[in-house]
């Protein structure tokens, strides 16, 4: 997924290399077993342009902003016996958005929010007098009471055997922006926001498409974030600019200039080459994560749009 031109650069870089890899639709002597699709973000000033290039590939579609301008992503795979793709609904993710920000070429945002999360409590399934079984599935799976399977005329209701609902964590990651407003909307409530912090204070050079460290907090705190993970530090920053999770002398200001903005809110982390942040998570088996292939009617009706249901009606 990626914005407009970036499927005509991936298949031109493809064939220049002669890969190893599948182009969706393009096949040749050096085919193998893997497939490439490239979808790209059209944002609605593009739309004529793009729908008279029509350069899409068996496979690969356009998607068009909703009318706040940021595109649904849906979650598709391929589908290893068919070869095709199918429309999924992940047991973990319960949406991907992507919106507009300001910077010198055309680049994106990404906001990933988990599904709520529920389990069942066996306390619960042993006071209701339930045994284990495919039963407590389909409760736990409709969040609705079901008629109890061994006795008539009893209904039995999700929290009598589920433990309470956790909501689902958000992630926003940001690439390089000057103005991350057009985002605003579908960021807010996360756990953590991504967000580079290029210039040092006010030494802003808007023209080229980069933020502060204060611009960066100021970001975070209007989308209510709990976390703010500082990354894409400017070159007149030494490297590294934090040891231990400390900032540097040279970067301090800026960090706390970021922790200032953001308040009592959350906290400001400084990311560094290969670190691993961990969201605290309320728990999930390895069934709970695994795909599941559905239609598109199956699909939750916050990601029925035109272009999923075209693409499943095509495939």
């Amino acid at each position: 997924y990626g914005p407009v031109g970036i499927r005509h650069f991936v298949h031109l870089a493809m064939r220049m290399v002669k890969s190893t890899e599948e182009i969706s639709g393009f096949k040749s002597k050096h085919y193998r077993r893997k497939q490439l699709r490239v979808h790209e973000l059209v944002p609605e000033i593009q739309r004529k342009r793009k729908e008279a290039e029509d350069d899409a590939l068996p496979g690969e579609f356009d998607i068009y902003p909703h009318s706040d301008g940021t595109f649904h992503i849906p979650l598709f795979s391929r589908d290893p016996k068919t070869g095709g793709t199918r429309v999924y609904a992940d047991d973990q993710i319960e949406s991907v958005y992507a919106g507009p920000l300001q910077h010198s070429v055309l680049c994106n945002g990404f906001v990933v929010t988990e599904h709520q999360s529920s389990r069942i409590d066996l306390e619960k399934v042993q006071k209701a007098g339930l045994q284990p079984g495919p039963f407590l599935g389909r409760l736990k799976a409709s969040l609705q009471p079901l008629p109890h399977p061994t006795e008539p005329g009893r209904m039995v209701h999700p929290d009598e055997v589920l433990a309470p609902i956790v909501k689902g964590r958000k992630i926003v990651i940001l690439g390089d922006t000057a103005n991350s407003s057009g985002i605003v909307r579908r960021a807010q409530n996360c756990d953590v926001v991504v967000h580079e912090s290029t210039y040092v204070g006010n030494d802003i050079e808007f023209s080229h498409g980069h933020s502060c460290a204060a611009q960066a907090g100021a970001f975070a705190r209007q989308v209510k974030a709990k976390s703010l993970i500082l990354t894409h530090f400017g070159g007149r920053f030494p490297v590294p600019v934090c040891k231990n999770g400390i900032p540097t002398a040279e970067y301090a200001n800026s960090a706390n200039a970021a922790q200032e903005e953001l308040g009592e809110q959350g906290d400001v982390i400084l990311a560094s080459d290969l670190m691993n942040v961990e969201l605290k998570s309320p728990g999930r088996t390895v069934e709970e994560c695994l795909f599941h292939p559905i239609s598109y009617d199956a699909l939750p009706p916050d990601q029925r749009h035109e272009d999923a249901k075209n693409f499943v009606d095509a495939e």
